[in-house]
């Protein structure tokens, strides 16, 4: 019963804002009640704790072997000597040729960066959404800040100024959409069409980038990084 409230608690503080992150904190109680309800012992149990212990195994098993046979590529960076996937190479090692240990980014998307290299996200927030998840007043905090501390880098995801169907890496537009952001400079961006959410506040950060900052990356994907004029 203490579990069942506990886990009815804490289902109502992550359901107006559900991450991965914050689901993964809670999942603890939902196997432990698993476990409990597994107890019995009808013929339907054992064969559904069989299942469930395959299952287990198979996992156990074949996800180490998955990733230790993925193609990796080492790399040294401040908090130490880490394998990395060639996707995510070419990113980290731009950022160890660009910052410094305790640099100050502001991640407004891509935070796994922050840890690997010792810099530090400024604001309060750990990134920001397009969506009610970030309030006004978070924006105007994250404002505050790139302009009190003239952070360097920002990292923005471009997907948050397009509509859902066209953030697929694979759709045609994506390219022309890439050369033009290496060949051009953005002075504004304007949510036209029918892509108007309501819960989108990011508006004066995106006039703020365009003003004070300017495209010097792109990586594969949406991530792009700006830097200050």
């Amino acid at each position: 019963m203490l579990l069942s409230i506990v886990g009815f608690l804490l289902f109502v503080g992550l359901a107006p804002a559900p991450t991965t992150f914050r689901l993964s904190t809670v999942t603890p109680i939902g196997f432990i009640l698993l476990v409990w309800l597994m107890r019995g012992q009808s013929n339907l149990h054992r064969l559904m704790n069989t299942l469930l212990w395959l299952v287990a195994a198979g996992i156990a098993i074949s996800l180490p072997l998955w990733i230790q046979n993925q193609p990796m590529r080492s790399l040294d960076l401040p908090r130490g000597r880490v394998a990395l996937r060639s996707d995510y190479y070419s990113s980290f090692l731009w950022w160890s040729q660009q910052t410094h240990p305790g640099d100050s980014v502001f991640t407004a998307s891509g935070t796994e960066i922050l840890f690997p290299m010792a810099l530090r996200n400024p604001a309060e927030v750990r990134y920001v959404t397009n969506t009610d998840f970030t309030r006004p007043e978070q924006v105007r905090d994250v404002l505050a800040v790139l302009e009190r501390q003239r952070v360097r880098f920002v990292l923005w995801d471009s997907s948050f100024d397009v509509d859902a169907p066209m953030r697929s890496r694979d759709a045609p537009v994506g390219l022309m959409r890439a050369s033009i952001r290496r060949c051009f400079r953005a002075v504004k961006t304007i949510l036209g069409g029918d892509f108007r959410p309501s819960g989108d506040h990011l508006g004066p950060l995106r006039d703020y980038l365009h003003l004070r900052y300017h495209i010097v990356k792109l990586f594969p994907g949406s991530l792009e990084v700006w830097e200050r004029n």
